[in-house]
């Protein structure tokens, strides 16, 4: 009975030991007299959006093909673009003028990583 209420104790702590780390959208990384995010894409398939450049970050949305991404930033080895959803395929979702600084994107859309190979650019 007392391994039984040790190892309930500890699963919490079990669970966030295995978290994925996220790494954040950065937008503005290019100047403050641009754009925010430079391109826009479209997903050329069903497609998982992650919490971070690589296959072992958490997957936190499925995107369709066709989905319309604004192209914020990629990663060190070329092979994921940082990405904020285009709500409804036009909203700007605050990304389409420029920033003073680079920052972390804190919404008002869904932001994340994709593999870039699957992502059409049609702008910028």
């Amino acid at each position: 009975m007392k391994i039984l209420i040790v190892l309930i104790a500890l699963f919490p702590l079990a669970l966030l030991a295995g978290a994925q780390n996220t790494a954040p959208v950065i937008i503005g990384a290019e100047g403050s007299e641009i754009d925010a995010c430079l391109s826009m894409g479209i997903t050329s398939q069903k497609l998982n959006l992650r919490s971070g450049p690589g296959l072992n970050y958490k997957v936190t949305q499925i995107l369709a093909n066709n989905e319309h991404l604004h192209i914020c930033g990629i990663s060190k080895d070329g092979k994921w673009n940082s990405v904020v959803l285009a709500m409804d395929g036009i909203l700007d979702c605050k990304v389409t003028s420029p920033v003073r600084n680079p920052i972390q994107y804190n919404g008002p859309c869904s932001s994340g990583w994709v593999y870039a190979p699957k992502v059409k650019i049609t702008a910028g």
